[in-house]
């Protein structure tokens, strides 16, 4: 459980490794008008400053006073709460009152929900207050906003200590260079030597798997005698783990990066693209330069430098997430092994008029096709005027100029990628990945492949000329268009795509394979994991007989890992899967994260 419900005010966009983000959307607030003319727009930077101090000073509530839409405004606080409880139990709970917060978060022995408004608030307060739940009585009461971290901090830096007329001393991250802490903030293991690192990631998947074990005898009571077997045979893990696979490439290996665009620390610049310090829960919305990063490649490090004359020279500042003033926000790149760069730019306009707007989407092409940024190599560029908080919008692009994708080699293959679409950001890693995945389906000619979260087709066509055929299923129209052009690219003709959510269509695609010889589903799901529905339709499915899960988060899958292990039940009408083996692989080097692949196999029907 989380130690702080803070990050209930963490309301801007924050693009950086591991940032929090908002969900909230609604129409900016604390915008100013611009004035006309070729002058400089935008305020110095000592003018935001001041800003910053005449909208919030020192009031951490500030924000619930603008016009901007916050949940925070519309909260309850539940305690009396049973003494273990599931977040997911609760949130069902609430579903079957008919009460659908905006969010919801457990802080010790309290959980707190937000709402859109006053009545569903207030709806909710009569329904929750007083209601009996496993022997306890629910109390439900209306709660303060929390408070907006980034002026509590800034109260807290300028607050002495008491009685001896001394600020707060500095912490061992505050004695740092600046380049320390944002390596610190980005890459955490970058001190690490790498074998140091892959022991670590290999030790905390082994954790994790023990953690998986307990859950299976809670959840499995009828799987005791499997269940102690694998105790003793693996070391109370539930299936063989094997060696945790070293990425390629520790040094420039990532082929996306997500860039803030912010105010530099210590007023030193109004537009820093880079990589923020912190999140905004933890107070901080400065931004760094990047360029000792070490999983940035020196192309990508190149053309920040480029693009931050750029920023120096623009009539526009960086947008600042606690006066929402300004507007450059995020610089997205791609790169590919054949050289291409993809260029995606995240603007708030503020009240700037269309004219305005056209303006700066031509002053970005001139610059990179005529000026400055000529010789950085971009291939294609895209630029977004962008309201949202949170620049992990779904609002398209509008392009610029060059190409309209760029293409990546891997695993003797070409795949074209767009702006969107998903795409491993280790491409040596993900030749790793993919080929593990290749041996543990255990494929033949035969085979059918199920790639649930396929993406742009990487996993499927990799695997297609071995197998009889491959059903690719992908919510975001821009990769399942990219997977067909990748399948004709690569001559490919035994592939189907299904551009949806896989909980919609995977019922009626299980009934489709249904009778085939050898099924073999590969699921790679984004962090949460996959739909319940998505889970029920594969356990029901008996044709498929093997099933290969990729994880990027295995918190976010423990329930999915669950599921397929429970037994049948009136939902869950096919045979359990079983654990055989896992493989942690790391495509991460210098951050915490790493994949994790576990092969599973349908237990038989007699067993």
């Amino acid at each position: 459980m989380s130690q702080s419900f803070e990050v209930f005010v963490t309301r801007e966009d924050n693009s950086d490794e591991d940032m929090v983000n908002s969900d909230e959307k609604g129409n900016n607030v604390g915008a100013k008008a611009e004035e006309d003319g070729d002058q400089k727009e935008e305020k110095s930077t000592a003018d935001v400053q001041e800003a910053v101090q005449e909208v919030c000073g020192q009031d951490e509530y500030m924000y619930t006073k603008r016009e901007d839409f916050t949940s925070e405004l519309f909260k309850l606080s539940i305690t009396n709460l049973p003494r273990k409880f599931g977040f997911k139990e609760f949130k069902k709970k609430l579903s079957k009152l008919d009460v659908t917060p905006v969010k919801l978060k457990i802080w010790k022995d309290v959980c707190f929900v937000t709402f859109r408004n006053e009545e569903e608030k207030g709806i909710a307060l009569e329904k929750i207050n007083g209601l009996q739940w496993r022997g306890n009585q629910l109390i439900a009461m209306v709660a303060k906003p929390a408070a907006d971290p980034l002026v509590q901090k800034r109260k807290q830096e300028s607050m002495p200590d008491r009685g001896q007329g001394k600020k707060p001393r500095l912490t061992e991250e505050d004695s740092l260079s600046p380049s320390e802490r944002l390596k610190n903030a980005v890459t955490p293991l970058w001190k690490l030597e790498y074998s140091e690192q892959l022991k670590k990631k290999e030790e905390e998947m082994r954790q994790f798997l023990k953690r998986y074990h307990r859950q299976l005898e809670k959840n499995c009571p009828d799987l005791k005698s499997w269940l102690r077997e694998s105790r003793q045979k693996h070391g109370a893990i539930p299936c063989e783990l094997h060696n945790i696979k070293p990425s390629p490439e520790t040094e420039g290996y990532r082929n996306k990066c997500e860039f803030t665009i912010g105010p530099g620390e210590g007023g030193e610049r109004q537009a820093v693209v880079g990589f923020r310090y912190g999140t905004y829960a933890q107070g901080t919305v400065s931004v760094g330069s990047p360029e000792e990063v070490a999983f940035l490649s020196q192309h990508m490090k190149d053309l920040l430098k480029v693009f931050q004359t750029y920023l120096d020279s623009s009539a526009y500042g960086a947008f600042h997430p606690e006066t929402h003033i300004g507007h450059w926000r995020q610089l997205t790149v791609r790169s590919s092994r054949l050289g291409h760069l993809m260029v995606l730019l995240d603007f708030h306009p503020q009240q700037l008029t269309q004219e305005k707007l056209q303006e700066v989407r031509k002053s970005i092409t001139e610059f990179f096709m005529e000026g400055g940024g000529k010789d950085s190599g971009v291939s294609a560029c895209y630029f977004r005027a962008l309201l949202d908080k949170t620049t992990s919008s779904d609002e398209p692009y509008d392009f610029l100029f060059g190409d309209n994708s760029i293409t990546e080699s891997l695993l003797d293959m070409k795949f074209q990628i767009s702006p969107n679409a998903f795409f491993q950001v280790n491409t040596a890693g993900a030749e790793v990945l993919y080929q593990t995945v290749s041996d543990w389906c255990e494929a033949r000619s035969n085979t059918t492949v199920l790639d649930v979260c396929c993406g742009t087709g990487t996993i499927g066509l990799t695997l297609a000329k071995t197998v009889n055929k491959v059903i690719g299923v992908e919510m975001c129209s821009e990769a399942i268009a990219d997977a067909k052009k990748n399948a004709t690219l690569n001559g490919v003709d035994n592939v189907v795509y299904h551009c949806a959510k896989a909980e919609d269509v995977m019922k009626d695609i299980t009934k489709s394979v249904f009778g085939s010889e050898d099924v073999v589903a590969i699921v790679d799901p984004p962090r949460s994991g996959l739909h319940t529905n998505v889970v029920v339709a594969i356990r029901n499915c008996r044709t498929i007989n093997r099933l290969v899960y990729v994880s990027c988060n295995v918190n976010g899958a423990l329930n999915n890992l669950i599921d397929l292990v429970r037994p049948m039940s009136k939902r869950l009408t096919g045979g359990r899967f079983l654990p055989v083996k896992a493989v942690p692989v790391d495509l991460f080097p210098h951050t915490k994260h790493c994949e994790l692949v576990i092969l599973f196999h349908r237990e038989a029907e007699d067993a």
